[in-house]
């Protein structure tokens, strides 16, 4: 008599999905990435992607939400023994910006185009917002020790939540930027020597503005 076959997870074909969703994305690119297409690439019956997922608009954000806790969970993981805050900011930074850089250009088009794609198709406006407002959350984390490293006496709550929500929204706009322009011009965007620029300015405006 046979053994009886391991049970899977279920949460893995759900992860094998959207796994699928990501290549179809970066080769073919979101307008031609379909649930027919991500069965095929999965090798799967339509039928079970539909059952895990009830559109492609809900597999697109899981890609979305799966690239910024890869990135962000590279910055999170760096650790600066002995540096300050702002040095722990930066070293942070050049992680999340270099495992963004580690994805292959197909998959980082991607995440643009799910922007555009967003914004561009009647209802979907939602997924470009709630994308943006996970990568400003993000970028909290990161600045929040930077911001009360800096003498955070005398800024009162309020003025401290807005110079953080600032200064967060600054980040990835930031990153967005250089990220986007490494794409067009790799050779003409020196990454580490901008970040090192950001983190200068960023530094003097922190200092610059001691009570809010």
């Amino acid at each position: 008599m046979a053994p009886p076959r391991p049970r899977r997870n279920p949460g893995e074909k759900r992860e094998e999905l959207i796994a699928a969703a990501a290549r179809v994305m970066s080769r073919e690119g979101v307008t031609a990435t379909t649930t027919r297409r991500i069965a095929e690439e999965a090798g799967v019956p339509l039928g079970t992607v539909h059952y895990w997922f009830s559109t492609k608009d809900e597999l697109v954000r899981e890609v979305a939400a799966g690239h910024l806790e890869q990135v962000q969970a590279a910055g999170r993981d760096v650790e600066v023994e002995g540096g300050e805050a702002a040095d722990e900011a930066l070293a942070r930074l050049r992680a999340a910006l270099a495992a963004e850089e580690s994805l292959d250009t197909g998959r980082r088009l991607s995440l643009y185009e799910l922007t555009t794609w967003s914004l561009r198709t009647e209802g979907q406006a939602d997924t470009a917002r709630d994308q943006y407002r996970a990568m400003r959350a993000a970028a909290r984390s990161l600045c929040e020790p930077w911001l009360r490293a800096h003498g955070p006496q005398g800024v009162d709550a309020v003025a401290g939540e807005e110079r953080l929500d600032a200064l967060s929204a600054l980040v990835v706009a930031f990153f967005d930027g250089l990220a986007l322009s490494e794409l067009a011009d790799p050779d003409g965007t020196p990454g580490d020597a901008v970040l090192e620029l950001f983190s200068d300015m960023v530094g003097a405006w922190v200092a610059a503005r001691p009570g809010g």
